[in-house]
């Protein structure tokens, strides 16, 4: 099933319109920017019955979610090149209080010079 990835914290910068194919299948994208230093944009599909955890969850919502990480080969026959994909799929997300990093400098208590070292 992938890697297991818990605790992505983050704010939805995007969410996708839901596809539904003729076989009923149904994903649901929804891209959290993280907190980090660096920010990285994940792209967590949702899918089946999943794509209901998203209903709620809007652009601008800080969130905290998890997914496994996985990928795929794709051979395409003939002298086509076989191709690898990789991608998140959504498995657990909701709305989160403001988080590490989403505070203001100014807001956090002064530094004492009281401390023990």
């Amino acid at each position: 099933m992938g890697f297991k990835i818990d605790n992505i914290l983050g704010e939805v910068v995007a969410k996708e319109d839901l596809k539904v194919f003729d076989s009923g299948f149904q994903i649901h994208t929804v891209v959290i920017k993280t907190y980090d230093d660096y920010p990285e944009f994940m792209a967590l599909d949702f899918k089946k019955d999943d794509v209901n955890k998203l209903k709620n969850i809007n652009v601008g919502d800080h969130v905290e979610a998890a997914c496994f990480a996985g990928g795929r080969e794709w051979v395409p026959g003939g002298d086509k090149p076989t191709r690898y994909f990789a991608g998140y799929s959504g498995t657990f997300i909701k709305k989160a209080d403001a988080v590490a990093g989403d505070t203001p400098a100014d807001s956090l208590p002064p530094i004492g010079e009281d401390l023990p070292f």
